[in-house]
């Protein structure tokens, strides 16, 4: 009798602990699969990397002699970008990485003196400053090395060379809502006008957080 109640006391644990078992088994499955939406809906999100190719692959808004020029072709993200010369507003997303990104190019120009060879070309870029503000407060930028710029991107029709200033903006370190941004650059060769835009960040799941 005694040996009776204890097979069944083991089948019942037996059995318990293969319910135990599936049941968690399925917890485990919901939660992964009801994840899977929601990193497939984060797919679309600017991330550091994308931030980091824009800015160190020399991708960005160009200004040539002192005048804002085309984007430098580039293969990146539109969205990521936080200070486009065309549209005096921009729309960007919170969950979003952004660049602050502009390149300023000099070619070599015997009719002026500060620009005359190659040397002195390079010599004023390197003396340039990059001065941007968010809301009325500096931003502290990076400045890439000088480098010659390929002939196929440049406009100048000369041998040309330039840097790259800006910075990385992490998700939500620029708030929701309007912000202000200007651009000046200090630069002895020509003088160049200061730049205002206009950054609308959009909430999770609306406006430019929409946008591919």
């Amino acid at each position: 009798m005694l040996e009776q109640y204890i097979k069944t006391q083991l089948k019942f644990k037996k059995l318990f602990l293969s319910a135990l078992v599936l049941l968690s088994l399925s917890v485990i499955f919901f939660l992964v699969s009801t994840s899977i939406p929601v990193a497939s809906a984060a797919s679309g999100l600017v991330t550091r990397g994308d931030a980091e190719g824009i800015f160190y692959s020399g991708c960005g808004e160009v200004i040539d002699h002192g005048t804002p020029s085309q984007t430098n072709p580039c293969e990146d993200r539109f969205r990521a970008r936080l200070f486009p010369f065309g549209s005096p507003v921009k729309n960007v997303c919170v969950d979003d990485w952004h660049v602050l990104v502009v390149i300023d190019l000099e070619g070599v120009d015997v009719t002026n003196p500060l620009l005359a060879t190659r040397d002195l070309t390079i010599d004023d870029l390197k003396a340039t400053t990059v001065n941007w503000t968010l809301d009325g407060v500096p931003v502290n930028t990076q400045t890439l090395p000088v480098r010659v710029f390929p002939l196929s991107e440049q406009q100048v029709g000369l041998q040309a060379y330039s840097f790259t200033n800006g910075t990385l903006f992490a998700p939500g370190a620029i708030s929701v809502g309007s912000h202000v941004l200007t651009l000046q650059l200090n630069d002895a060769a020509f003088p160049v006008p200061l730049f205002t835009r206009t950054v609308i960040v959009d909430p999770s799941g609306t406006g430019a957080c929409l946008l591919p």
